[in-house]
């Protein structure tokens, strides 16, 4: 997603204005709080 946000590539900004438009997404700003962890299953 962050390669998509600091795209320059026309295509890539139009698909990241659908993405804000519909999910409310801003793929050029990384969500507040730390990133989530792989769920690997129980071991």
């Amino acid at each position: 997603m962050q390669k998509l946000g600091e795209s320059t590539n026309a295509f890539d900004k139009w698909f990241a204005g659908k993405i804000k438009e519909i999910h409310g997404l801003d793929v050029s700003a990384p969500p507040p709080g730390p990133m989530p962890q792989k769920y690997l299953g129980v071991q």
